[in-house]
């Protein structure tokens, strides 16, 4: 009796384990865009059915490899990047000109920003738990691109 109580339990066991497993191939993107200068990324995103990956690297660290990461669903990225759009049709911003998107996971992005000789840029900041990742300066551009916008 004990014999096969103690192999029910295995064989539930490995099955609960083995439900877990997610395999890597069939969890792809379904697009990557990313934003690079001279060969390095100043961040990318992966694309899947229900949300979008941000990631970029902690500008906080010089030395250390710090990667920074927020997740929006397309309902939040609608949000956020309707926002970015509407702050890029002005002509100046005010100082400290952004906003903070508050996502569904909890975590706080911060989107600045400046107009500096001409040229419209955004700076995305990220804070979770009390934990702050700062991100590099994107252009108009550079930010359509991470956003896949193909409009003009």
């Amino acid at each position: 009796m004990k014999k096969s109580l103690l192999l029910l339990i295995t064989l539930l066991s490995s099955t609960l384990i083995n439900a877990q497993i997610i395999d890597n191939k069939t969890f792809q993107p379904k697009m990557i865009t990313k934003v690079s200068i001279m060969g390095a990324t100043l961040i990318e995103a992966n694309w899947y059915d229900s949300f979008t990956s941000f990631t970029f690297q902690d500008a906080k660290y010089r030395i250390l490899d710090v990667q920074a990461q927020f997740i929006l669903t397309p309902e939040e990225i609608d949000s956020f990047y309707g926002e970015v759009k509407n702050r890029f049709s002005k002509d100046e911003y005010e100082e400290n000109e952004g906003f903070i998107f508050q996502t569904k996971e909890g975590t706080a992005v911060h989107a600045s920003f400046k107009k500096s000789m001409g040229t419209k840029s955004l700076y995305i900041a990220v804070s979770k738990n009390n934990v702050i990742s700062l991100g590099m300066y994107l252009t108009q551009k550079q930010t359509k691109k991470l956003f896949n916008d193909q409009s003009k």
